[in-house]
């Protein structure tokens, strides 16, 4: 009689956990993933706000053409005609002014110059040192992290004030989640060479229906394969022994104890540091998390009467507010699409980079629809139970589809009469913290006024902010020293997340990649050794010399 697939439980049910699942569920191993929410995807979820009655997510997410890894694993669990792809992007002065960044057919890295000499925002100083700065990154691959925060380099290196405000920071805020001199030279200098590899590796990808219902694919794909997806399941903490390990079980009826052949931790290092053993091992490995910070992001929805911009997205200047996504305009009831035939994907071997920062595919022609989204996959979550979010109420994968370009004022359908929701985002929101809803709503409604005119008449029928306390790890100088692997002390027990070491800032790639390296792991310590982690995008252009 043959014997059973070896049992692994999966600890999280976020991209990290979802990853190491899947790959262990198609490799044959019995799959128990332990979630102690009602729904999946951990900071990329969603759920019915109690105030407002309406879906939304717990932060917007993109992705972008460099984010392989992801793109692999929203093409393997079925996701990929649910990511909108955009290869524009619009920057907005207050008062309105637009300037837009967008590729031309020159080879990369100059793929994109023409529209960024054309920065409005920017004087020619600005762009001469700029890029110099920009030309420092890609010719020289920066030494390992030596302490250097990114904000002393852009200084050494002549970048001017306007430089730092309206690119570098919006850039890399957004990307890496904290301030400038919080962030790694290292970190800085990957974002901005992989997004400069090739046309598709900036192309920038929004899913077009809500985050949860996006990932339960991750659940259907795993049980499918016969393992099992457990809600509402907790563990406490586990117990190495000699042949796997032991997890303590909190579940809504009672403790219990189950035993598997393997681990995967796909947790917060926060949250590992409360799990792990008080064992000379448990400790050691509990040091190095203590090394770690966390930074915030607050996303503010914003449901008016009337449409306020044609734009389905846009990097906003000058203010506390950085992002508009006009929801309204992207979840697939409400989209109406502009595709431009576009020229030959570049491929890889599996596929496409991701954010919270990295990348994807073109729901364009998706035949989903957000009222069908009807809150069926999602109505179970009356309030957010993500870690450390404060839900504050209501106040009066690359596919060769087509990409959508699409200009403020061109073929323009915006209809006065049609009521818009839109979500701004503020990253590395530490000023925000101590502000009340109504602070924030205010302060929020005043800047967007100022980007958008017809924001000025509209009257705002509800809002909601939603404050992620500790929505990633801060890329600082020195952390990487801190950063395990997915192997941890004890031999069938292993780590995922992307606070690990995955050569990846904190990003939805960087999860991905985490618990394909756990998966890897596993597979290896099994004796049938596979790999899951796909290349990186590859150089195209000039930027193949560099690379």
């Amino acid at each position: 009689m043959a014997s059973a697939p070896p049992a692994v439980a999966i600890v999280g049910g976020g991209l990290a956990g979802l990853a190491a699942g899947c790959a262990l569920a198609e490799s044959g191993f019995r799959v128990t993933l332990f979630e102690r929410r009602p729904y999946l995807g951990g900071r990329a979820s969603s759920y019915e706000h109690p105030g407002t009655g309406e879906i939304v997510d717990n932060c917007q997410h993109v992705l972008f053409g460099l984010c392989t890894n992801l793109l692999e694993f929203n093409k393997t669990i079925g996701i990929e005609d649910k990511i909108r792809w955009f290869d524009r992007m619009t920057f907005i002065e207050p008062g309105g002014r637009q300037s837009v960044l967008e590729p031309t057919f020159l080879p990369a890295p100059f793929h994109v110059m023409p529209s960024f000499f054309r920065f409005k925002f920017l004087n020619a100083w600005d762009k001469i040192t700029l890029s110099g700065g920009l030309a420092a990154l890609v010719s020289v691959i920066p030494k390992k992290d030596d302490g250097t925060s990114f904000q002393d380099w852009l200084h050494r290196h002549g970048q001017t004030p306007a430089s730092i405000e309206r690119f570098w920071k919006p850039i890399l805020v957004s990307a890496l989640s904290e301030d400038l001199d919080r962030i790694a030279v290292p970190y800085a200098a990957q974002v901005v060479r992989e997004s400069m590899k090739s046309r598709l590796a900036r192309r920038m990808g929004i899913p077009t229906v809500p985050l949860t219902e996006l990932y339960n694919g991750a659940r259907d794909y795993i049980t499918a394969r016969g393992g099992s997806v457990r809600f509402r399941n907790g563990v406490q903490s586990f117990t190495p022994t000699s042949h796997g390990v032991r997890l303590k079980l909190q579940d809504s009826l009672q403790d219990s104890d189950q035993e598997f052949d393997y681990g995967v931790l796909a947790v917060p290092f926060d949250s590992l540091s409360k799990m792990l053993p008080e064992s000379p091992d448990g400790l050691g490995l509990r040091e190095k998390l203590g090394h770690f910070e966390t930074s915030p992001i607050t996303g503010i929805h914003f449901w008016f009467d009337r449409q306020i911009s044609d734009l389905p997205h846009a990097v906003l200047l000058d203010r506390t507010i950085q992002w508009m996504f006009h929801k309204s305009k992207l979840l697939a009831k409400n989209s109406q699409i502009i595709e431009n035939e576009q020229p030959a994907r570049e491929s890889t071997a599996k596929g496409g980079l991701a954010k919270s920062s990295g990348a994807h595919s073109s729901a364009s022609n998706s035949s989903l629809n957000h009222s069908s989204v009807s809150k069926s996959s999602v109505s179970n979550n009356r309030a957010s139970e993500g870690r450390n979010t404060l839900a504050q109420g209501a106040s009066p994968g690359y596919t060769d589809k087509a990409t959508e370009s699409r200009r403020d004022g061109t073929n323009s359908t915006k209809n006065p009469a049609t009521p818009s929701y839109v979500e701004l985002v503020i990253s590395s929101s530490k000023s925000l913290l101590q502000k009340s809803r109504q602070e924030i709503i205010d302060l929020a409604l005043g800047e967007l006024r100022e980007f958008f005119p017809d924001a000025r008449t509209a009257n705002l029928v509800k809002a909601t902010v939603i404050k992620e306390v500790n929505a990633t790890f801060s890329p600082t100088p020195g952390v990487d020293q801190y950063r395990p692997t997915s192997h941890s002390p004890w031999p069938r027990i292993f780590l995922a997340g992307d606070w690990t070491a995955t050569g990846w800032p904190a990003t939805m790639e960087g999860a991905v990649r985490s618990g394909y390296l756990a998966a890897e792991a596993v597979t290896g310590n099994a004796g049938s050794a596979k790999k899951f982690v796909v290349p990186d995008l590859p150089a195209k252009g000039l930027m193949r010399i560099l690379d």
